[in-house]
């Protein structure tokens, strides 16, 4: 288990109010009536104006179904974004997660987790 991830981080960023901490519960990824990741260490991000985002442990998500792609974004408060997209079977969804393999020190914890598009899956 990884001990970093059981911490509540609090930050701003271009004042913008984060917290960073872990969900206590179980949650499961489903895409195309599979599931791709299911954790008890995901980690729920709450920022201001936002959604919740859980951000997962790789070692929690199904990487048969994972595959890097080559799109990336930057966010000037978390760094350079990293892009997933899913296949299983025949269905795919190209770019439906991003991590941050690098992000700035105050929001260190983030590095190497994974995160979802809410939208493009089911929790």
């Amino acid at each position: 288990m990884n001990n970093h991830l059981h911490h509540v981080h609090e930050f701003d960023a271009n004042h913008v109010h984060y917290t960073f901490e872990p969900t206590n519960k179980r949650i499961r990824v489903m895409f195309a009536e599979t599931t791709v990741a299911d954790s008890r260490q995901a980690m729920v991000m709450n920022e201001e104006g936002h959604q919740p985002v859980y951000y997962f442990p790789k070692e929690d998500l199904n990487a048969e179904h994972l595959s890097a792609t080559t799109h990336s974004s930057r966010w000037p408060h978390k760094g350079q974004a990293s892009y997933w997209s899913l296949r299983v079977g025949d269905e795919i969804a190209d770019n439906v997660a991003w991590s941050y393999e690098h992000p700035p020190e105050e929001v260190k914890s983030l590095a190497g987790l994974i995160a979802f598009y809410a939208n493009r899956v089911s929790f």
